[in-house]
């Protein structure tokens, strides 16, 4: 029994010691990473891109849904008086044409 007992503290010393080894080899891994990736862009100029600087850039205000409502409304009630038909049949037209009035008025 005191054999088994001296193999396993024997085992237990070698796990210790490996476990030390894999602890200062991230020690240093740790210290080649600080020395390769330090944070040099304080000698870059490098300057925040401006919005005009995007050629597609363009300022926006998002619609209200009320807003949004009203000015569906408006588009439904202009076919309806162009075309003659009823609110449901203009609404039905412009969500076939993605809403583009124009091109349901000249088909």
């Amino acid at each position: 029994m005191s054999g088994d007992m001296s193999r396993q503290l024997s085992h237990m010393s070698e796990a210790s010691s490996m476990g030390s080894d894999c602890d200062s080899s991230e020690d240093l891994d740790e210290d080649t990473e600080k020395f390769y990736y330090i944070d040099t862009t304080d000698d870059l100029d490098i300057d925040c891109p401006s919005k005009t600087d995007d050629p597609e850039y363009f300022e926006f205000e998002p619609l209200q849904l009320i807003e949004a409502e009203k000015m569906l409304n408006e588009e439904i009630e202009a076919l309806c008086m162009k075309l003659k038909v009823h609110p449901s049949m203009a609404k039905m037209l412009l969500l076939r044409h993605n809403w583009q009035k124009e091109e349901v008025i000249d088909k």
